[in-house]
């Protein structure tokens, strides 16, 4: 089920136009990402499930 929910937050910010680098960890219900964007550069995402989804 995690494995389900981190595939699905990566493919979400790959739609949004990040390069998912590495997944960092997981705190309740927000997971931790480190991302590169290329007008924003590197730096960590947090995305929280919530009731409308990512």
């Amino acid at each position: 089920m995690f494995n389900d929910h981190e595939e699905e937050i990566q493919a979400y910010l790959i739609k949004e136009g990040y390069s998912v680098s590495k997944f960092l960890r997981k705190d309740r219900n927000c997971y931790y990402f480190r991302v590169n964007n290329i007008g924003l550069g590197d730096h960590i995402v947090k995305v929280q499930n919530g009731f409308l989804g990512f």
